[in-house]
């Protein structure tokens, strides 16, 4: 054989080779996108069976691309909806206060490929007057001037607040607690547990104006109703102001005496508005303390208390129209606000005058309206001057209809509703908004108790 004739062959054989060579990586390459298309997305659990009181779960999620999570139910589904690569997700899940178990499905998917975990939750068996509720919180620092400590409250400020309202609230057996958010509601974990801070232009806002319906320039800052109680901390256009905060909206199926209602397939549907909604408090108070000795009316966990309590659906313990106005808990005492106001007045100029000190059981003493007996105010849902560490029996009641049927409050409900046809209105029947502690021009801080 010639070398010209060896050389073709050796050509041809290098070609063959090499086609030889092409067409297993190709099929390499199949087989590993085949492989990898079986494993791209793997979870490790296929069912959760919950009992009744569950209010978080971990999935982890191991993927090369891009995944989404889904919920067909609304009473549990993921903090974060859609994420890359792997992740340990959150789901939120809300306590079943029925006597009825319930099942759901969550579906997670990546490019083709699904996985389906089962839900599962069992009824309520226990007392339901014994239940404690678990209302997670997230307060919105609004701070023009971070080096202002009013503005900018130190780290830990607000959880011991927090701490503080909660000891109020267990001291009366109120069965609620309120916890700092861990999650804003993207399933990102917050830096600073239940504090978000956000730099604004503003020096100071009305606290009445910026929970005004108009108020779209806020809105933004809502973490979802359903999940969240909102706390927005900000400096007060009104200097004597304590804070302000929006009354629940009842569903028609459940109306309560004094509070607005709507549809409660509406109500089910607002998990975010355009304007602020929620509890404010004034900075300007907001390292306002008091210790076993000492009445103070700028007490500032007090006051978080009291809004707190709006938010839940109680009302003043006392009437600001003469003796007209209720607060429908017949275990309180009620009195004309104004005529204390102007008794405390005269107090106050007297005191003044003679160089003396305030003393408790004056400032205290309130005028009932029902039979002209004097009292000490004590009660939580009062203001100025009480001691401020009571909430009645009735008023728990009333504080857990609103829990129990009001969709846009965090929390385990006893009735869903059917879902609205078409987007509704954010038109909120008026007045939403709670009447707001005010303090005297005269008051400076603290009376000792005798």
């Amino acid at each position: 054989m010639s070398c010209i004739s060896r050389n073709k062959e050796k050509k041809h054989y290098l070609c063959n080779m090499k086609k030889i060579l092409f067409c297993l990586l190709i099929g390499l390459l199949s087989v590993a996108a085949c492989n990898n298309d079986d494993n791209d997305l793997r979870i490790f659990v296929e069912s959760f069976d919950w009992d009744e009181n569950v209010w978080e779960q971990t999935v982890d999620i191991k993927v090369n691309g891009k995944w989404s999570v889904s919920s067909n139910v609304d009473w549990c589904g993921p903090y974060q909806s859609s994420g890359e690569g792997d992740k340990r997700i959150t789901l939120w899940v809300k306590p079943n206060l029925t006597n009825t178990a319930r099942t759901g499905k969550l579906t997670i998917r990546s490019g083709g490929d699904t996985k389906t975990i089962a839900l599962s939750q069992k009824a309520f068996s226990g007392n339901l007057e014994d239940y404690t509720y678990q209302l997670p919180v997230i307060f919105h620092i609004l701070y023009k001037d971070q080096n202002n400590a009013l503005q900018y409250p130190a780290k830990g400020r607000m959880a011991e607040i927090l701490k503080g309202v909660n000891r109020l609230y267990a001291s009366n057996k109120m069965n609620i607690q309120f916890v700092m958010a861990k999650y804003d509601q993207d399933g990102k974990e917050l830096e600073e547990p239940g504090v978000m801070r956000e730099e604004v232009k503003f020096d100071s806002i009305s606290s009445m104006k910026f929970l005004e319906q108009k108020n779209t320039d806020y809105g933004y800052l809502n973490q979802d109703l359903q999940r969240y109680i909102n706390i927005f901390v900000f400096a007060y256009s009104e200097e004597k102001t304590l804070g302000v905060s929006d009354l629940p909206v009842m569903p028609t199926e459940h109306t309560m005496d004094g509070l607005s209602n709507q549809a409660g397939k509406e109500l089910q549907t607002f998990k975010t508005l355009n304007f602020p909604w929620g509890v404010t408090i004034n900075n300007n108070f907001i390292n306002q303390d008091q210790d076993a000795n000492t009445i103070n009316p700028l007490y500032v966990t007090l006051t978080l208390a009291h809004e707190l309590g709006h938010y839940l659906g109680l009302l003043h313990t006392f009437s600001q129209n003469e003796c007209y106005e209720d607060d429908y808990c017949d275990d309180t005492k009620n009195c004309d606000y104004h005529a204390y106001e102007q008794q405390l007045e005269v107090y106050m100029t007297e005191v003044q005058k003679s160089g003396g000190r305030l003393e408790a059981k004056k400032v205290l003493r309130r005028i009932s309206c029902e039979d002209a007996s004097e009292y000490q105010a004590d009660n939580i849902l009062d203001y100025m001057y009480t001691i401020g560490n009571v909430f009645t029996e009735q008023q728990k009641k009333r504080a857990h209809q609103v829990l129990n049927y009001c969709p846009m409050v965090p929390g385990p409900k006893l009735e869903t509703y059917s879902k609205a046809t078409s987007r509704a209105s954010a038109a909120f029947i008026q007045p939403r908004l709670s009447d707001c502690p005010k303090v005297n021009d005269n008051v400076n801080g603290n009376v000792y108790k005798r």
